[in-house]
């Protein structure tokens, strides 16, 4: 009885902490970063222009993500009105299904009291709290690999003779392809085989079923671009090349980062929990929780490792490595009561302060962005483009705040010595229904799909005005 009663409380905990978490001044909370008003804004068009299957900007075709992403907050703005909380709020969903998965493996694995103590810690986890809530297709990614992950832990570590796991497996892939292309495949894949191979199974690797079911599940994934290319063949190259391959070296791409970066990403990211590493291991483990062991350190390494080789580089990349290294502390390292309470009420202290603090914040902002683009024009010889659109994203807003939107046709452009900074021209506008979007010279390159155009190669920063 007081074991179900523990179990209770412990759950109650969970409950209310993702709860406040999640939602307080959800409401109030901008869109500070260009992806996530981007990815608003297209959810947007796609109610406007009644078209679940091609995301647009602006009418132009965007297809440099799959469309899921923007379906799912669309739908949602549909049901609950236009507004950050609503767009954001398929993203919400995604974490707590996240969360009630991993107190749901963990306890298999373990007991409840682990169970309890990583999912508490993974809703504390600085880099998981903000990528859950900036609308990106990151925390999307994230959610199909880690769910995957589960479940060939549940198949092939715990031994679950169910054919549910491997079924939710490679659905869990399928769907991440309609987030974020192959990403999936390429980052469980790999864990999967390397972790097999330690293990010394290498037959498993050669069955004939998961040959077969590799294949269906990569083209039940791909059917988006597949019917693209087929309507239009030039967007091969663009999908392959452009939106791939090109962000494996090229310099001609944004978030250029040393190799180094996601180390001091992690680092940083893993605070505080990161401190548990010192501690003596915990003694009882079993064979299955050791072999666990094992595997949840791939997770942990793997992703650091593959993402450093690409030029492009940014935190929220690396998610799936914390969800690895998080739980590997908490299971494995013996941890003081004492000392895990109060790592988690500092945790849960502070991300309360900045969610209540949600207007102090935007203020800082606005003058972040602002500086940024008065600082563009100080580069050496920099020519910079002012682009005047009407903003369907500023429906989503109340009051300044910040807005990204796609490159539309420019105005006109400032070189250095024109007398007239951007600052100076921005003023000149205080309509509330325009944006003005100020880029840094950059040549771009055009894919036609039917009569739209796509743009790639963006680099912009983002101005508004208030009357």
């Amino acid at each position: 009885m007081k074991e179900k009663n523990k179990v209770k409380k412990e759950i109650f905990i969970l409950l209310a902490v993702f709860l406040i978490l999640s939602f307080t001044n959800a409401w109030k909370l901008p869109f500070v970063e260009t992806s996530d008003a981007r990815y608003a804004d297209g959810a947007f068009e796609m109610i406007a222009n009644n078209d679940y299957l091609i995301p647009t900007m602006y009418g132009k075709a965007h297809l440099d993500k799959p469309p899921l992403t923007y379906l799912l907050s669309a739908l949602s703005m549909k049901l609950f009105g236009i507004n950050e909380l609503a767009c954001r709020l398929p993203q919400t969903i995604l974490n707590f299904l996240f969360l009630v998965i991993s107190y749901i493996f963990y306890r298999k694995m373990f007991d409840s009291e682990i169970a309890f103590k990583v999912t508490l810690a993974l809703n504390l986890t600085i880099p998981l709290f903000a990528a859950n809530h900036v609308l990106t297709t990151d925390f999307g990614l994230f959610f199909c690999e880690i769910t995957a992950l589960y479940c060939f832990a549940m198949k092939y570590i715990g031994k679950k003779s169910s054919g549910i796991y491997e079924f939710l497996f490679w659905l869990m892939l399928s769907l991440s392809f309609f987030i974020k292309g192959p990403l999936g495949f390429i980052i469980v894949i790999p864990i999967a085989v390397i972790f097999v191979c330690i293990e010394k199974n290498w037959k498993r690797l050669f069955r004939l079923r998961y040959v077969f079911s590799f294949i269906a599940s990569f083209i039940a994934g791909a059917s988006w671009y597949l019917y693209l290319v087929g309507t239009d063949s030039k967007l091969f190259k663009y999908f392959v090349y452009d939106q791939f391959l090109k962000r494996l070296g090229s310099k001609h791409i944004f978030h250029i980062e040393p190799w180094y970066f996601f180390l001091m990403v992690f680092v940083a990211g893993s605070i505080p929990w990161g401190i548990l590493i010192f501690f003596k291991n915990r003694e009882g483990i079993n064979n299955t929780q050791n072999t666990l062991k094992k595997f949840l350190i791939l997770i942990s390494v793997f992703p650091l490792l593959f993402f450093s080789i690409p030029s492009s580089k940014l935190p929220f990349y690396i998610a799936l490595a914390f969800a690895g290294f998080i739980p590997y502390l908490l299971c494995y390292k013996k941890i003081p009561a004492i000392l895990y309470r109060i790592l988690s009420i500092s945790i849960f202290i502070l991300l309360f302060a900045c969610l209540i603090n949600v207007d102090k914040f935007k203020l800082r902002t606005t003058k972040w962005l602002s500086q940024k683009i008065i600082h563009i024009k100080k580069q050496e010889k920099p020519k910079i483009f002012i682009y005047k659109v009407k903003a369907h994203c500023c429906w989503l807003y109340t009051g300044i705040k910040p807005i990204a939107v796609d490159l539309p046709e420019h105005i006109f452009s400032l070189e250095k010595d024109d007398g007239l900074s951007s600052k100076d021209i921005l003023k000149s506008w205080n309509s509330e229904e325009e944006v003005f979007i100020v880029a840094s010279s950059r040549t771009d390159n055009f894919v036609e799909f039917k009569e739209n155009v796509i743009y790639t190669d963006r680099h912009y920063r983002v101005f508004w005005n208030k009357k």
